[in-house]
């Protein structure tokens, strides 16, 4: 039962100020409904097509989007953080569990990856990666816990097969010089190229071949882009249920998850 006070702020039992409430929820209706378009937007933008039509050869690579495949090589030594495996890429995270209503859940403490440069060579030659910002998808991990908490590492291992997309340059002026010093050091011909990340499309580094590497991001973006889709509709039916355009059935009880 409510009771209506100078015929335009309703209070319920417990006191609560529902015209405030309902405003309250209409606000985050609209954030929820913001949120799932600006994603909607986002995820199909990320969706066109940027693959090259086929492999080029690390040899012979030129400026431009473009994908290899071939042998990780490590630069210089690399190891996980936690365990120490040596590798030449990694992705580290740590978790922790904690009790919340009598139930269990999960958070991430801290995340990081490798963004040290490493090779990948073929039977033509050798181009640098140098993953700062790079989308990973490795499946050789460790998992090891240390107290409440847990340490995930992903890694590609020296000698192991890697796909890699992204944006071939030159090398910059401090690369060439690192560049330069090491090849003259080991007896080889320096690389002049590399593979960033840059606006031309995502820097992938991975250790499936091309096509199960395209499968698992499709996949991935495909999710994504549905959940945006729901929050977005979600968002938009309850505000209009708010604003009593749909009926107030429709709308998106907030107050279960705020309270």
């Amino acid at each position: 039962m409510s009771v209506i006070l100078f015929d335009s702020t309703l209070i319920d039992p417990a006191g609560r100020n529902r015209y405030n409430f309902n405003m309250f929820n209409t606000i985050l209706d609209a954030i929820l409904f913001i949120a799932g378009s600006g994603l909607l937007v986002y995820m199909i933008f990320l969706s066109k097509d940027t693959t090259p039509a086929e492999e080029s050869q690390a040899g012979a690579a030129e400026p431009g989007y473009d994908e290899f495949s071939g042998t990780a090589l490590e630069r210089m030594p690399l190891q996980t953080p936690f365990t120490k495996t040596p590798c030449v890429c990694y992705t580290h995270k740590i978790t922790e569990q904690y009790y919340e209503r009598g139930y269990q859940h999960e958070r991430t403490v801290e995340s990081d990856q490798s963004s040290a440069s490493f090779y990948l060579e073929d039977t033509t030659g050798r181009i640098l990666v140098c993953p700062r910002g790079a989308e990973y998808l490795l499946d050789a991990s460790t998992s090891e816990q240390e107290g409440e908490r847990k340490h995930t590492e992903h890694f590609l291992s020296p000698g192991e097969q890697v796909f890699v997309k992204g944006t071939v340059a030159p090398l910059d002026a401090e690369e060439a010089d690192i560049e330069k010093t090491l090849a003259d050091k080991q007896g080889r011909v320096p690389c002049t190229m590399m593979i960033i990340k840059s606006d031309d499309g995502p820097l992938v580094v991975s250790c499936r071949s091309e096509e199960d590497t395209e499968s698992y991001f499709d996949m991935r973006r495909a999710i994504t882009l549905g959940i945006a889709m729901l929050a977005a509709a979600a968002g938009l039916m309850s505000l209009l249920a708010h604003m009593g355009v749909l009926p107030h059935t429709m709308e998106f009880n907030w107050d279960v998850w705020i309270r």
